[in-house]
This record gives C-alpha cells, sequence and structure tokens, in this order.
C-alpha cells in the first residue's frame, strides 16, 4: 500500500502539469483571437463581401416561401455579418472584444440551431 501513494501522487502530479500546461495555450489562443490586431486586407475585399453578405439577406427577404429552414436563412448570413464585421474591420478595443464575444458565441449558437434541425 506504500508504494502505491507515491506512484499515484506522481501520475496525479503529471496530469495536473499537461492540464496546466493546457491551460497555458488555451488562454494564449483566446487572447490572440479576442484581444489580437486585425489583419490588413483590401477594401475591395471588406467591403465587397459586407455587400455580398448584404445581399444574401436581401435575397432570403424576398424569398416569400415558408419552409422549415427559413430561421437557418437569417442565421448564416448573421453569423457572416458579424465575423466579417468583428475579424475584418478595426474598432476601438472594447467594441472589438464586444463583437468578438458575440461573433463566437453566435457562431456555437447557429451551429447548435443548424445541426439539430
Amino acid at each position: 500500500m506504500e508504494r502505491i501513494k507515491p506512484r499515484l501522487v506522481r501520475i496525479l502530479w503529471v496530469i495536473f502539469k499537461s492540464f496546466w500546461r493546457l491551460t497555458q495555450h488555451m488562454s494564449a489562443f483566446f487572447k490572440k483571437i479576442l484581444f489580437g490586431e486585425t489583419k490588413p486586407r483590401g477594401a475591395w475585399f471588406r467591403y465587397g463581401f459586407l455587400v455580398l453578405i448584404l445581399g444574401l439577406f436581401v435575397f432570403h427577404a424576398l424569398d416569400s416561401r415558408s419552409s422549415r429552414y427559413y430561421l437557418a436563412g437569417f442565421i448564416v448570413p448573421s453569423m457572416l455579418l458579424i465575423n466579417h464585421l468583428a475579424f475584418h474591420f478595426r474598432w476601438p478595443t472594447r467594441i472589438t472584444l464586444l463583437l468578438r464575444v458575440v461573433a463566437l458565441a453566435w457562431v456555437v449558437f447557429g451551429a447548435i440551431l443548424i445541426f439539430t434541425q
């Protein structure tokens, strides 16, 4: 019995260290996502994609057919719009943080909604 305890303590210590390292890497990952600088893109890409996303909204709004996927037609363009605004435009720091948190939460919500229908 005496011999098992030190081995168990060592195993638990190794698991704890591995988990600690993982959380440190995840912390750096989330800091990079939430507080990282936006990558410079050309104006054609930023505004052109914005027009494309708004066009998806208009196309879906004009399509008056009611179907099972009617709500999903608004979920996907809104996910694209929020992500595009959050990650491709420069905003003040607080607004950037808020937009990125909302964008990540909206992606999770949209994925759950789309894959459960």
